[in-house]
């Protein structure tokens, strides 16, 4: 598998979106109504599918469970 990819950046409705290349929607085992999770590290965009059971509500944790940072 390649590791360099070239994709579109186009307008759909009301929404705007990047097309996934087939190889790289594989690679994350992405099928549609996924939630993708993004972050970008100056011009690097780093991002990864979100499974359901990885989804923490930080609010219903106790006040010590997490730092203070992470609560935000």
């Amino acid at each position: 598998m390649k590791s360099t990819w070239a994709t579109r950046y186009v307008k759909v409705g009301n929404s705007q979106c990047i097309i996934v290349p087939k190889e790289v929607r594989e690679k994350l085992g992405a099928v549609p109504g996924d939630l993708i999770i993004m972050r970008m590290f100056g011009r690097l965009l780093i991002c990864r599918k979100l499974d359901p059971n990885q989804i923490v509500d930080v609010n219903e944790l106790p006040a010590d469970a997490l730092p203070s940072a992470v609560r935000g």
